[in-house]
């Protein structure tokens, strides 16, 4: 599944970057880019409506 956030480019303007993302145990999604420059990293589900999902780190 696809998984987008906004970061800071390289000139501090705003930047997309799409991952993907898989479910994992305990309510927890593994997030992952390609390529990695950043370790994959984990978040928590804390709700999840028709097409908005609500994520902690």
């Amino acid at each position: 599944m696809t998984f987008r956030i906004v970061g800071e480019g390289p000139d501090d303007r705003p930047r997309p970057v799409t991952g993907r993302w898989r479910a994992e145990e305990g309510g927890r999604i593994r997030v992952g880019f390609a390529p990695a420059p950043d370790a994959p990293f984990e978040l928590t589900v804390v709700s999840r409506e028709d097409d908005l999902l609500v994520l902690a780190k």
